[in-house]
This record gives structure tokens, sequence and C-alpha cells, in this order.
């Protein structure tokens, strides 16, 4: 069993390694149909520019650099199977091989937290403009092991296409959504969405993720625990220990952070937080208690002059 584990971990579930354990299950008895899975295409701009600059053994370094940081937030979010990586592509999915309720929360979460990873990186270790760009759609796909030497649990579908096509018309540091992806994040007020207009190479509506508030994790996490699952988080995209030590740039100076609700939160580095925190305030209290509640916590995005104010009109 342990040389299984060692052989597949890399590039299969936990679940498909136990099925296939021993060999008496052949491989094509784990293709399966599955539906609301949320399919994660991400792509490093300035990669082959900088590659170009880099010694190859430079160039496998930061690539292994990247994809630990990505692989830790894989492992610490719940429902995120790793696909592949293809060169500098990275590719995750939520709802394979076991179907996912909060599909799209997961696949969300991860989203962002891979932008800020790289952003993370970027501003503590390079010198060079590499930024991370993402697409995700969620829908119906066909997932298993394919082939037998080197074998690899793959996905495929009409999602994963359009995913990938999506993060192909992504700008930098932005995540594209699909419509249906935005759907099915409309009933979580935690998430803040902005309708993209004029996006080239995709003819259907398309909305840019801005961020989140980080409250949503205790729909995908049990709720004792939520605080420490963020605390994790927050280690894997900054870079420190998760007990709050580490060197280089702190948290706060990479991601915007704005305080809203407890203690705990950490403080926006924005001059305009407090102004906008007010905003807030004479909005929720208009909407009633159940938005106050809601909104409670603290905005994970992406600090970005580009990206509007998660304040701004809602889509």
């Amino acid at each position: 069993s342990s040389g299984i584990n060692a052989e597949y971990g890399a590039t299969m579930p936990t679940k498909v390694i136990n099925t296939i354990r021993g060999g008496s299950v052949p491989f094509h008895s784990t293709i399966k149909s599955y539906t609301n899975v949320a399919v994660i295409f991400s792509d490093l701009c300035g990669f082959t520019r900088l590659s170009n600059s880099l010694e190859p053994i430079q160039v496998v370094e930061l690539l292994s650099g990247l994809w630990k940081k990505f692989d830790g937030l894989a492992h610490d979010l719940p429902d995120i199977t790793k696909i592949e990586t293809i060169g500098d592509a990275y590719v995750v999915a939520s709802g394979v091989p076991e179907p996912a309720k909060n599909s799209a929360v997961c696949a969300a979460v991860m989203a962002v937290g891979m932008n800020l990873a790289v952003l993370t990186l970027q501003k503590r270790f390079l010198k060079a403009p590499i930024t991370c760009r993402i697409g995700i759609d969620v829908g119906e796909v066909v997932a298993g092991i394919v082939g037998h030497k080197n074998p690899r649990y793959s996905i495929y579908g009409e999602s994963v296409m359009y995913a990938q096509k999506l993060e192909g018309a992504c700008k930098p540091k932005h995540v594209l959504i699909s419509k249906n992806m935005k759907i099915a994040l409309s009933g979580h007020r935690e998430f803040r969405m902005k309708e993209a207009q004029d996006v080239d190479k995709v003819e259907h509506q398309v909305y840019w993720l801005q961020g989140f508030y980080d409250t949503v994790l205790s729909k995908i996490t049990a709720p004792a625990h939520a605080e420490s699952q963020l605390q994790k988080i927050v280690s894997r995209m900054s870079g420190t220990a998760h007990g709050g030590g580490g060197t280089g740039q702190k948290w706060d100076s990479i991601v915007s952070v704005e305080s809203s609700g407890h203690s705990n939160t950490r403080k926006t580095t924005k001059a305009s937080s407090r102004s906008s925190h007010e905003k807030r305030s004479r909005h929720n209290s208009r909407r009633g208690n159940s938005a106050v509640s809601s909104r409670t916590g603290s905005i994970v995005s992406i600090p970005d002059e580009e990206v509007e104010d998660m304040e701004g009109k809602e889509e």
C-alpha cells in the first residue's frame, strides 16, 4: 500500500488511491460523471519573460515554490482536489471525487488565495512582474483515472474547457468567473462580484470575483474551527508560520483586509478604510440586521487599483 501512495499520491485523490489499492479494481472503473463541480484554471502572467532571464534550475525552483503554496491551500481547504500542473498552469477542482455541497464556495476561496500567494511571493522574492490570472466555471464533468503507465486522475467536460477559456481571457491579478459560477455564489453574500465588460474571447456574460468576507469559511468548515482555519490559510498565502512567525513582508502589507465586526480581525492598510467601513455601516443599517450578520468579518481581496472597492455597486 505504501508503494501505491508513493507512486500515485501526488497525482490522485486519496479516495481514488484507496479504491485501486491492491490492484483488484481496474482503473476504468473510477471514471464517473459528476454535477456541480467547480473547475479552476490558473496561469502565471509574465512567467515566459521571466523564465528567459533565469537559469533552468531557477525556473524549476520558482515553480516548485509556487506549487508548494498552492498545494498547501488545497490541503487546508475542504473539498479541493489538485488535478494537474501543465507548464506554468495549475488546475484544481471542487466536487470530485467526492460531491461537495459548497463546491463553488471552496473554489472561490481557493482562487483568491492562489492570487494572493503569487502576489506575496512576487513582492517578497522576485523583482519581476509575475502575477496570476484565474478562470472558474461550475457544471458537469467526467472524472477518473486515465492511462496505465504514469496514470493520472483527470477531468473532462465543457466546464473544464470553459474554465480554461476564462483563464485565457482574464486580466493579471484577477479572477474571472462564469455566469453559472456567479449564480452558485449569489446565495452567499460574503462574496463580492462585479460584471465584466467587453472581455475578449468570451461571448457570454462573465464576472470578476473581487474577494470575500472571511466569515464564509464557517460555511465550509466546522464553525468552531473557522478561525484557526482562516489563520492556516492566511499563513499559506503570506508565507509565514502557522504561529504567526516568519520573515519578510507582513500579511497586512500585501493583502487588503478590512475589519468590520470582531476584535480578532486584521486592520486594513488602505487609507480609505474608515470611510468605507462607515459607508457599509450606514448601508447595513438601512438593510437590516440580516445584512450586518452576513457581512461581519474581514474582507480578503487583491490590493489592486484596477479592482473597484468591494463596497461599490453589487451586481
